[in-house]
């Protein structure tokens, strides 16, 4: 049964049975040498308990009809369509399967399609089950009647210019501006309203017809693409009987967001900048050139030198390394200098590099919509909706990725909450592998405390970490959309409502952007400039809540030395130099880009290492720090500090 069964035939050559042992089974291998069970993958595991059924259906001698609930488990391609090609159509005289929508489907259901008597669909509708003949059950959309979008007289005029902005012509070229306007809409996460029109715009109405075409030519054969767009955006199931209407609402905001961005560039140079980019892509590094300069060299513009009144770039990508640290107390205008240097990253690469960004004290720069209209960015409140991340997806299908993702997820709750002991280390540890045994596709943290729960029902310092992100939603259970990949998007994180345990989200996004650079590898390098691809940019603010906690910085540490290779950039921004000197880690010599604002640090040694100051001179500028204007910085510029007036 087995060798009918696996890819490894030879793998398990005998199988002993001791009767007098509880019928304990016993494999042995092609040099007799038992085979541990304990040590088969999830799905070696799998086609065992399977083979061994099988036979004692056999020698039973009996016609037993079999059921099968969730028939493809953790099994790989080979092992699936082993069972449907040599398991399901000879296990019994019946055989009942219990798949899941993505089981048994395309090509794996028309191998057994002539095998199959008789198929159902069971359908949720409002908490009750129903039966349908038919699998898979093909659910239409149901548009009672209301197949027709009309849009009005000011999106029909948004379309005219928008038609005539990026370069169409012709009523035969609707269809295209429209799909890109829902797109578009879609795309800058803002609620899909369209202001009031002003007395100029009302005048030009007045000659404009309303639009009007069928749902079906807008959609062209997928409709179930759209509501899929729209169940994410929205993170629930969009209803048959909304769908046009949301469609309309995001066509009209989008032709209205595209009549606005189209003011001043225009044509194919505005498609390039909207679509999104696929930086986790291997690409060669020539297609990452920033639109002015052929070299590769990402630049930026810092700011005025006081003194010469020259202006300052920094040419990021060339340096021995990319990492910021952004110095300022409050009214310094750090933040203003942050979201600029942010700006001028994501203009300057053609909008190829990304970042994300954690807005950690009052929600200021998720809620400056020009910033984010800008940098293209998205938004997301964990307040309002968990963030699109699971930590445990990933490694549902390999038993040592589980241990591995066990271990970090572990080590990362321990270093940063640093209240659980020993005990709770290895109940999280135990926990989190028993989930993936248990939970489909892969767990979440609901069923990870649940089994917490069962092993210890007291409650402890543990299971209060984990409350607020289960009882709170700070993560995406395992049935809600997530992420695929975290490297190729501009997100801003807010975060600065969060009651608790704002540092340990803020590592499990690191560790997920952490892993994924370096399973991307190295970052292309340009032949002649030597410049490094840019992937993406983290950005950390109120830094010294990571930097004054030994095992944070040590993480946090470890982070900045890996990502420079793979494309990644740290920006840490704090509001004293101060901050920066731990014991456990040099981020003097992590940060290549020390930008310092007005500030009253209590030692000069930031300043004296940084800048390669002798002492005296590093305690002037120390008493200067705190007499700079808003705006004004002391920068590392050629190897030496220059007074700025900021961009």
């Amino acid at each position: 049964m087995w060798c009918n069964l696996t890819h490894k035939p030879d793998y398990i050559k005998t199988v002993k049975i001791n009767p007098d042992a509880n019928f304990e089974v016993k494999l042995f291998d092609c040099n007799d040498s038992e085979i541990d069970k304990t040590k088969l993958s999830a799905g070696e595991k799998e086609i065992y308990a399977i083979s061994l059924l099988w036979a004692l259906v056999k020698v039973s001698g009996k016609k037993l009809p079999i059921v099968i609930d969730t028939p493809f488990g953790r099994l790989d391609s080979i092992h699936r369509e082993n069972l449907v090609t040599k398991y399901f159509p000879k296990a019994s005289h019946q055989v009942i399967l219990l798949s899941q929508d993505e089981e048994i489907v395309g090509r794996y259901y028309d191998l057994i399609k002539p095998c199959v008597s008789k198929a159902f669909t069971i359908e949720n509708l409002n908490g009750t089950s129903s039966i349908q003949r038919g699998y898979p059950l093909l659910i239409k959309l149901k548009i009672n009647m209301k197949d027709r979008i009309k849009i009005s007289e000011l999106a029909s005029y948004h379309l005219h210019v928008v038609k005539r902005n990026l370069k169409f012509s012709g009523n035969a070229d609707d269809l295209i501006p429209l799909r890109i306007a829902f797109g578009r809409s879609l795309q800058v996460n803002k609620k899909p309203e369209v202001p009031e029109t002003d007395q100029e715009t009302q005048e030009k109405l007045k000659t404009q017809k309303r639009k009007e075409l069928q749902l079906t030519t807008f959609e062209q054969g997928q409709g179930l693409i759209f509501q899929a767009l729209l169940s994410q955006k929205y993170q629930r199931k969009i209803e048959d009987d909304e769908y046009v209407d949301m469609i309309t609402q995001h066509i009209e905001h989008g032709l209205w967001v595209i009549y606005n961005d189209t003011d001043k560039i225009k044509g194919y140079d505005y498609l390039v900048r909207i679509v999104p980019q696929m930086n986790d892509l291997d690409t060669p590094f020539a297609d990452f050139r920033s639109s002015s300069e052929k070299d590769g060299i990402l630049k930026v513009k810092i700011g005025t030198d006081k003194q010469t009144q020259k202006s300052i770039e920094y040419q990021i990508n060339i340096a021995n390394n990319p990492h910021f640290g952004i110095i300022g107390g409050s009214g310094s205008g750090k933040t203003y200098f942050l979201k600029h240097l942010l700006r001028e990253i994501r203009q300057n690469s053609d909008y190829n590099t990304h970042f994300v960004i954690f807005d950690y004290k009052d929600g200021d720069i998720a809620k400056d919509e020009s910033f984010v209209q800008h940098t293209m960015a998205e938004v997301i409140n964990i307040k309002e909706k968990p963030l699109p991340l699971n930590i445990f997806a990933g490694a549902e299908s390999n038993e040592r990725e589980q241990i591995e993702r066990a271990n970090r997820i572990v080590e990362i709750v321990q270093n940063v909450e640093a209240s659980i002991g020993k005990v709770q280390e290895q109940n999280l540890y135990n926990a989190i592998l028993q989930a993936y045994q248990e939970a489909s596709p892969y767990p979440d943290f609901r069923i990870v405390r649940n089994i917490l729960q069962e092993i210890n029902p007291r409650p402890d310092s543990l299971t209060s970490v984990l409350r607020p992100l289960v009882d709170l939603n700070y993560f995406a259970e395992n049935t809600e959309l997530i992420y695929g990949t975290w490297t190729n998007k501009t997100l801003i994180i807010d975060i600065h409502e969060l009651e608790s345990n704002k540092e340990l989200v803020c590592f499990f996004v690191l560790n997920q952007i952490h892993t994924e650079l370096k399973r991307l590898g190295v970052a292309s390098v340009h032949p002649i400039s030597g410049a490094r691809q840019l992937r993406t940019v983290i950005v950390i603010d109120e830094a010294h809540y990571f930097l004054d906690h030994p095992k944070r910085s040590k993480i946090l540490a470890k982070m900045i030395k890996d990502v420079r290779s793979s494309g990644g950039a740290i920006i840490l921004a704090s509001q004293s130099p101060d901050d920066y000197d731990t014991a456990e880690s040099d981020f003097l010599e992590l940060l290549e880009f020390p930008i310092i604002l007005k500030s009253t640090p209590k030692s000069h040694k930031f300043l004296e290492q940084k800048f390669s100051l002798k002492s005296q001179e590093a305690k002037d500028m120390l008493q200067e720090l705190g007499k700079l204007e808003r705006g004004e910085a002391y920068i590392l510029f050629e190897n030496k500090p220059v007074l700025v007036k900021l961009t």
